[in-house]
């Protein structure tokens, strides 16, 4: 998938900005508050709808106006041609998407049909933070990958809303409560089972990409490992999946009563990292922890190249400040063949890094919220 034209109007400090890209490296260069992250944002929102720092409101808005609107075309590795816009109206307005130029109804429409791999700053919760960070980052994967998975996460998380709303209504004695628990009960665990199985079969797919990824930017001088780890523990090759969720519900009832929220499934499950037989979370350093993050996104985008036959975009926000210039040069030298990579920096360094390796690379300088091309990384 290439991004080929971008067009940004009254998107923060964007005015108007217009970008003609090709494949290859595209680095935006810029000082801190210049509007280098919204052209990723931008990016972002016309591929899934979701920007990658926040969720669209009216701060998007560039204040004064009334109107965001974001069009991307794109060319898809087939040689299909593309055409998405997104649009925020006022501030009493939805926001509408459409894709060549027919209305996009649901988000979840939109996810898989222009992958997309992104790396900002806060996503170092991946290897530092709580479970629940570990838990987007496989999600988002594997409902770029598998739309089914996508329909069952919907879904559970409703089924989720209303387990917890029941559990928390004290009016009802336990046997009217287990009663009226049935049928959500019997929707929790059907879809609880397919998202567990998915992530399992997910990440022992997964891991090969990570582990090449990792030591091609360590050269073999660190081991990752990861595991997921369920609440309930399951066999992939089992039909009793579903057996072992129904009889941990019978176990937690009184506890989830008692708590008023569902304390069990896949909501609650974690995704183990380690670095040389240690928890990143707690041992590793910030360059490690930099260089994990980047492996399992070069890695992200190419198990989603391997499974859609489409290469991802790969948007990369200021994510280059903790590595020394050896790792630095080696993941350069990896984005070579990863696809279409977008690479905002501060650091003018990195521009002359990219044209040194022969990235084929395109760059941009961003002041303002205004946008001009450079010839080359001078």
């Amino acid at each position: 998938m290439t991004l080929q034209h971008l067009r940004i109007q009254c998107v923060r400090n964007h005015h108007f900005s217009e970008l003609e890209l090709r494949e290859g490296a595209t680095v935006i260069w810029g000082e801190n508050g210049a509007g280098k992250t919204t052209i990723l944002e931008s990016i972002s929102l016309v591929c899934t709808s979701r920007s990658l720092v926040s969720s669209l409101d009216r701060s998007f808005v560039q204040t004064g106006t009334e109107q965001l609107v974001i069009t991307g075309n794109f060319r898809s590795d087939h040689g299909s041609l593309h055409e998405i816009s997104l649009s925020f109206p006022d501030q009493n307005s939805r926001r509408s998407i459409m894709l060549d130029f027919s209305p996009v109804q649901t988000s979840a429409d939109l996810i898989g049909r222009f992958p997309l791999v992104v790396l900002a700053p806060q996503h170092g919760s991946i290897t530092s933070g709580g479970p629940s960070e570990r838990r987007a980052f496989l999600d988002f994967i594997i409902s770029q990958t598998l739309h089914s998975y996508l329909l069952d996460l919907i879904e559970y998380k409703k089924v989720i809303r209303h387990r917890n709303a029941l559990l928390a209504t004290e009016s009802l004695s336990d046997t009217q409560l287990l009663d009226e628990l049935e049928p959500w009960n019997a929707s929790f665990v059907r879809y609880a089972a397919r998202i567990m199985i998915a992530r399992e079969k997910f990440l022992t797919n997964y891991i090969p990409y990570a582990l090449d990824a990792l030591n091609a930017i360590v050269r073999g001088k660190e081991q990752l490992s990861m595991r997921y780890v369920p609440a309930v523990e399951f066999s992939t090759e089992s039909d009793d999946v579903r057996q072992l969720l129904s009889e941990e519900l019978r176990k937690k009832f009184r506890y989830e009563r008692r708590r008023g929220s569902t304390l069990v499934g896949p909501h609650r499950d974690e995704l183990e990292i380690m670095l040389n037989d240690l928890d990143v979370r707690t041992h590793a350093s910030q360059g490690q922890h930099k260089s994990i993050l980047i492996a399992l996104k070069i890695a992200e985008a190419n198990y989603i190249a391997d499974r859609l036959d489409e290469r991802p975009l790969l948007l990369l926000d200021d994510v280059f400040a903790e590595l020394d210039d050896g790792r630095l040069e080696n993941v350069l030298r990896m984005l070579n063949s990863v696809g279409q990579t977008f690479l905002t920096t501060a650091n003018r360094s990195v521009l002359h890094l990219v044209s040194a390796k022969s990235m084929d690379g395109t760059f941009f300088e961003v002041s303002g919220g205004n946008v001009m091309q450079l010839k080359e990384a001078a």
